[in-house]
């Protein structure tokens, strides 16, 4: 079970941080084959908590604060539930076609349970 880190945003929205870590070997562009890992994160944002928040109720991104287009992962489907301090995330991301239509449906990477640890805006920005 991971820890999601979650606070009150400048636009009151709940902001929930997702944090991974990335690791990787080598650089084709520099001929470097050196070992590499960094963090990133992943974010959920929504108005309110509730038990069960549908993802259309949701914005999902890559980048802290980036919540609209192109930013903004479209068509979501799933939802989070929380219960206590566990959120459990399920959901599910398209596969598109070449021609743009939705083909398939894969899990989402980072489905599953995370303890919430309530933290400052200060401390979410690290």
């Amino acid at each position: 079970m991971g820890i999601a880190y979650w606070t009150v945003n400048d636009k009151d929205s709940i902001e929930i941080k997702i944090p991974y870590i990335v690791e990787g070997r080598g650089n084709v562009h520099q001929l470097n084959m050196d070992e590499y890992k960094f963090e990133r994160s992943d974010w959920i944002y929504f108005s309110k908590f509730y038990s069960s928040i549908s993802a259309d109720s949701l914005v999902l991104t890559h980048e802290r604060g980036k919540t609209g287009y192109p930013w903004k992962q479209s068509k979501l489907r799933g939802a989070i539930t929380v219960q206590d301090s566990l959120i459990t995330i399920n959901f599910k991301l398209p596969i598109y076609s070449q021609g743009g239509e939705i083909t398939a449906w894969k899990d989402y990477e980072f489905n599953g349970n995370y303890k919430l640890k309530a933290i400052s805006q200060q401390e979410q920005r690290r």
